[in-house]
């Protein structure tokens, strides 16, 4: 078992993913309580761009860790991932638990800047996608209400209601 890890590792500095793969899964089968295995075998499933592969070996390792296992490198893997995939708020909560155990993780703290910019990001985008959404309403109800075809609705009634705030009752 040790020569095979041996290999696999070896396998991994030189980019050899594929047998990494085939000798790291073969060994968290017959060791399934090994961390080391679990995760490692994550690693080289990303690098090959296997990631659902990748993250059910970084979460199936990171059910067996321990707080003050030396591994929470993985908790660190895994919040990578969710944000390289384009979740960084996951990643945050991730990213989070690695610095608490890690708190002097240069990489976990490089992660989370990269995650928390991210997040940033995409609200400013989620913020400006609803404003064109309410200007494109705005634009289609006073097309509909200059066109002939249409009767006008009665006074005060917004055919979409934006910017009226409702109650979930009157949803």
């Amino acid at each position: 078992m040790a020569l095979r890890y041996k290999y696999a590792r070896l396998a991994q500095e030189i980019d050899l993913h594929e047998i990494a793969v085939a000798l790291l899964w073969n060994l968290s089968i017959e060791n399934p309580k090994s961390i080391e295995y679990l995760g490692y075998l994550g690693n080289s499933c990303l690098r090959l761009d296997l990631y659902d592969q990748a993250l059910q070996a970084y979460r199936k390792a990171e059910a067996l860790m321990k707080p003050e296992d030396s591994s929470q490198w993985i908790v660190s893997n895994i919040g990578n991932l969710l944000n390289n995939k384009g979740l960084p708020s996951e990643a945050i909560t991730y990213l989070e638990r690695a610095l608490k155990s890690e708190p002097m993780s240069e990489y976990a703290y490089d992660r989370m800047a990269s995650a928390l910019k991210k997040r940033s990001a995409e609200e400013k985008r989620f913020e400006k996608t609803q404003a064109n959404g309410k200007r494109q309403i705005r634009e289609a109800e006073l097309k509909l209400l200059s066109s002939d075809i249409h009767p006008m609705p009665p006074p005060g009634l917004g055919l979409l209601s934006i910017g009226a705030v409702m109650s979930p009752e009157q949803n």
